[in-house]
């Protein structure tokens, strides 16, 4: 569906060149609800304005259904402009417009017959959930209902793919979360393509199957969401994960003794469910005493985090074996 290749943005300033994006390759398939996430200056922002031209890239390629968006001419952008939504962190609204006149100016913008805008921004309002607020103006809207208007203008013209450039870190943690589930039932029904920006693993965690983390303009990790949160390659990656469950840190307190092992197992999907440990413990004839454990919820599959204190004289044929049943084993201590 999106695929980046070798994409670059270099900013020139009195004070030296900053390069924004550097050698970012991406491959986003349809119907992906795509999470970039990394800290502010990361280069996530600047990335997803690449997406729909709103910046150019100073070299790179961007392939979209297989056509390189940077050769569009002014009437093909024009075009995918209007099969690419965008919403944004501060809803960008018209305040001298009601609820269904911010919308409407997504259709009349695009040339829409002004007989069939009436019918289309309803159609719009009811996949909101804001049919009652139609004449309200955005100063008398809460932060979640600004959003969902924000929403029903960047579908207006039947979009395709849709960006989100943190568009819940505005708001509290309830409206987050029903922001979130919005996104998600409206990818379902429409067949949407999401990217979404964010600087927060819980957005991650709740809607995203893939996902790419940003350090310094540079994608650091990429995958799916199951993989990073069972098995993070980079420090950074693990810090966000440890905020979201900090239980299954290694900072475990633990006592360090002659003949024992300090054990993390990270696994996902079906092994969840699957009596590994106590198995183990009968096959080895080795006991298992659990340091601290945790089970997350992903959109796809859980993922599941054990420490354990292993002891007996079987421990490496445990080990081995546990390796073949898919689960990460990570030795924190090797006494």
């Amino acid at each position: 569906m999106i695929e980046i290749k070798d994409l670059n943005k270099l900013y020139s300033s009195a004070i030296g060149d900053v390069l924004a994006v550097k050698n970012v390759n991406l491959n986003i398939k349809e119907d992906d609800i795509y999470g970039i996430m990394g800290l502010s200056g990361a280069g996530k922002s600047t990335l997803i304005r690449l997406l729909n031209r709103l910046e150019e890239p100073s070299s790179g390629e961007i392939l979209v259904e297989g056509n390189n968006i940077l050769k569009f001419n002014d009437t093909e952008l024009k075009e995918y402009r209007k099969k690419t939504g965008m919403i944004f962190q501060h809803f960008n609204l018209l305040q001298s417009r009601d609820v269904f006149g911010n919308i409407a100016f997504a259709l009349e913008i695009a040339g829409w017959d002004k007989n069939d805008i009436p019918s289309r921004v309803k159609e719009l309002l009811t996949l909101v959930e804001l049919e009652d607020k139609e004449r309200a103006f955005p100063s008398q809207l809460s932060g979640g209902q600004k959003q969902r208007v924000a929403i029903a203008r960047a579908l207006a013209n039947n979009p395709k793919i849709l960006l989100s450039d943190e568009a819940t870190s505005a708001l509290d943690p309830k409206t987050t979360k029903s922001i979130l589930d919005l996104l998600k039932d409206l990818q379902k029904k429409l067949g949407l393509t999401i990217v979404l920006i964010t600087h927060q693993m819980e957005v991650i965690r709740s809607v995203c199957n893939r996902a790419a983390i940003m350090d310094k303009g540079e994608v650091i990790e990429e995958g799916s969401v199951d993989r990073i949160f069972s098995n993070p390659r980079t420090e950074m990656a693990k810090e966000f994960i440890s905020h979201l469950i900090p239980e299954e840190t290694e900072e475990v307190d633990f006592v360090k003794s002659p003949g024992k092992k300090i054990i993390k197992l990270s696994y996902i999907g079906h092994t969840v469910e699957k009596p590994v440990i106590s198995q183990m413990v009968r096959m080895f004839d080795i006991d298992a005493n659990i340091v601290s454990g945790s089970i997350d919820k992903l959109v796809t599959q859980n993922v599941g985090h054990l420490i354990l204190e292993l002891s007996g004289e079987r421990q490496e044929e445990a080990l081995n074996w546990i390796k073949k049943e898919d689960v990460e084993i990570k030795v924190i201590y090797n006494g």
